[in-house]
């Protein structure tokens, strides 16, 4: 059985060593994020992970969430996502969405954090993709006919609102960086 999780890094002592620990317990789809690792694995495997590196929520300011999320949003914009497909990929409440654009604080649980990190990251590497503006916002919303998209846009899949079809697209959006499709 396969499961997802997401573990604080600074337990570990580097970046570095936190891939190579991974490894060592038979992890071998990771993403390394500033404060955190995002795994996918047997759920032995994961339980491994997690209780060597205790699971923390980042302590985030409501005004630092507020520019997580509104800079998430903004990419989500220009990938002309709809307010229902952002709420479903951050899942987030149109509520959330609206006073984090009005500039008001907001609280994020350390999913949601995750959620806009993967944006992030999918922003990123679209950029390193690409040089022209059109592919970079327009990729998420083409048609894609690679095996896991089988015909569907990348957006679609982010939007069906679990955390590991957003994972395994990024995935799919990063792998462009290495010629890995």
């Amino acid at each position: 059985m396969r499961g997802i999780a997401t573990i604080d890094s600074r337990a570990a002592k580097s970046l570095a060593g936190v891939g190579y620990y991974l490894r060592q317990i038979r992890i071998s789809e990771y993403c390394i994020h500033r404060r955190s690792v995002t795994i996918i694995g047997s759920t032995d495997a994961i339980e491994k992970a997690i209780m060597a590196a205790p699971l923390k929520a980042l302590a985030f300011t409501k005004d630092q969430a507020r520019v997580v999320l509104s800079t998430a949003l903004n990419i989500l914009m220009k990938w002309d996502a709809s307010t229902e497909q952002s709420c479903n990929i951050l899942r987030v409440s149109r509520s959330t969405i609206t006073r984090a654009l009005q500039g008001k604080g907001v609280e994020l649980d350390s999913d949601q954090l995750e959620r806009a990190s993967i944006i992030l990251n999918c922003h990123a590497a679209l950029r390193l993709v690409f040089d022209n503006p059109e592919n970079v916002y327009g990729f998420p919303r083409m048609e894609n006919h690679n095996d896991f998209f089988n015909g569907r846009k990348p957006l679609e899949i982010m939007a069906q609102g679990d955390l590991l079809s957003l994972f395994e697209t990024y995935k799919r959006i990063d792998a462009l960086r290495g010629g890995g499709w």
